[in-house]
């Protein structure tokens, strides 16, 4: 008996509907024509807005103007050609009075009748209370309260009196203390404090360092000193000076100690340790550049710690 094939009765399985099923498709392809005919209809109808109510916002500019213009401008409120709402700049005539005045302890009454707002008399009174004097028409300009056209406007009419030499009160004048030059290569924590800029504190530091390197080389040196800033070399510079760079401290490479090594600041205990190390393997140093061998020993470190070298 011959087999028969496995999909010929089963195909139809996949593509038949029974009634339920064809009854409910419909249902859902009428649901969709019906919300793709409410999607096409909508853009016929017009999108009405609410008009918009500006009398609030009116009202807060109307109480803004009140209570901070200026006595030169002011806003107006505008309605275009489409019906909305603007507001422009406009220069109302200023009503006040002109009159020849001093403006140093003007009277409010006065800066007021000269057309100044209250604001701006706040600003001229609390600078005056702070100390300050409008000796020059120039002055006036200054204040940035005071708008450049209403200053033109004025200008003409400020008169401020000159003041005679003879009744400036005569200050006697500061002692300039004496221009010293200090030789940082030699002086003592005393001689150092006559240094503008340097107290106890870093005098001490300064000659505590000094016999540490074993005397300077150069006058930057200095800027090596713990908390002493570029800033403050750079004021005290013109007042220091190095008679002597060549009198240094030197170390013998092939006697000194460990503790000798470690205590110069441009050694430390790490090379120290390698330099000891070092003239245990080859006996001695034969010459200064010997140590560019030694890894810690870069360029720049030996051009510093060089001059500080020698070799017995």
């Amino acid at each position: 008996m011959k087999k028969r094939p496995i999909f010929r009765d089963t195909w139809k399985d996949y593509l038949s509907f029974s009634k339920r099923e064809r009854n409910g498709i419909f249902v859902l392809l009428v649901i969709i024509f019906i919300q793709i005919g409410i999607l096409a209809a909508v853009k016929y109808f017009p999108d009405e807005k609410p008009a918009v109510d500006f009398s609030a916002f009116k009202k807060e500019v109307d109480e803004f103007l009140a209570r901070d213009s200026l006595a030169n401008d002011s806003l107006k409120d505008v309605t275009d050609e489409n019906g909305e709402h603007q507001f422009k700049k406009t220069n109302p005539e200023i009503k006040s009075a002109l009159f020849v005045f001093n403006p140093n302890q003007l009277p409010d009454d006065d800066w007021e009748k000269l057309g100044f707002s209250d604001k701006q008399i706040h600003v001229i009174k609390n600078f005056e209370a702070k100390g300050g004097k409008f000796h020059s028409k120039e002055d006036v300009k200054k204040m940035y309260c005071i708008p450049e056209k209403q200053y033109s406007r004025i200008e003409p009419y400020i008169r401020i009196p000159e003041v005679k030499k003879d009744t400036l009160k005569q200050f006697p004048k500061k002692k300039i203390p004496e221009r010293v030059v200090v030789d940082i290569g030699s002086a003592d924590s005393v001689e150092l404090t006559k240094i503008r800029g340097i107290g106890p504190g870093f005098a001490h530091r300064i000659s505590g360092y000094r016999n540490k390197l074993g005397g300077f080389m150069k006058k930057e040196q200095l800027l090596e000193v713990w908390g002493l800033t570029d800033s403050l070399y750079q004021v005290f510079w013109p007042q220091i000076t190095l008679n002597d760079s060549l009198a240094l401290r030197k170390i013998n490479l092939n006697t000194a100690e460990y503790d000798e090594l470690r205590s110069h600041p441009y050694i430390g205990s790490q090379l120290a340790s390698l330099l000891c190390n070092y003239r245990k393997q080859h006996i001695r140093f034969s010459t200064v550049d010997e140590i560019k061998k030694i890894p810690l020993v870069n360029a720049q470190l030996y051009s510093k710690l060089a001059p500080y070298l020698r070799i017995e």
